[in-house]
């Protein structure tokens, strides 16, 4: 989830205070060594104030890289 880091640097935020307001570890998170759900997906695009499909963005699936594909 580099983008959430990118969304916290560009606020100067550190994980701490992120942390402190979400009470999510955003550390496990930004590193993805830490699965989320979709209401932790939610807490963090509405502390963010962005959409959730921006986060999804320029994402390439194994299915989007299928050459059989119609």
């Amino acid at each position: 989830m580099g983008r959430l880091k990118e969304y916290r640097q560009a606020r100067n935020l550190t994980q701490e205070t992120v942390s402190d307001h979400t009470r999510l570890n955003v550390g496990r998170i930004e590193t993805g060594r830490h699965d989320i759900s979709l209401s932790t997906l939610a807490i963090l695009c509405d502390y963010y104030d962005v959409p959730p499909g921006e986060l999804f963005q320029d994402i390439v699936t194994h299915s989007s890289c299928r050459e059989d594909r119609p």
